[in-house]
């Protein structure tokens, strides 16, 4: 049998074509709502590299609801003038709720990836059970 068959047919009322960030998130919302979904995904392995630019707050809220609380900041590597506090947080986890507080004089606020006016770091958010 190869990789593309399975012994089991399963059955369910959605089928989610891709499981990216999109197609996850999709099949965990209908599942928070008690519906079925089959996520299908024609990669072997994720991609290591995060899509999305950025999350806007009611993508983060949306992550809450779903217990996904913390997320890790990850500076772009791009840009001429690159922020010093950015790239110094980079890797490290910070709670979705109220972001991260930049230290930098101009801020001194909470605030999220993607934010501030040119600025491209994103995160990725940390599913309690996984690395």
């Amino acid at each position: 049998m190869s990789d593309r068959e399975s012994s089991e047919v399963s059955e369910a009322p959605v089928l989610i074509a891709g499981g990216g960030l999109v197609g996850l998130c999709a099949a965990a919302f209908l599942a928070q709502r008690g519906i079925p979904s089959l996520t299908v995904e024609r990669l072997k392995e994720s991609s290591p590299l995060p899509r999305a630019a950025f999350f806007h707050m009611r993508t983060l809220e949306l992550f809450r609801s779903l217990g996904i609380e913390q997320a890790v900041w990850l500076h772009s590597g791009g840009g001429k003038r690159k922020r010093p506090t950015h790239v110094a947080n980079s890797g490290k986890r910070f709670n979705v709720a109220e972001g991260w507080f930049d230290p930098d004089p101009k801020v001194r606020r909470h605030i999220h990836p993607g934010e501030l006016i040119n600025c491209r770091c994103v995160c990725r958010p940390v599913v309690k059970g996984f690395t």
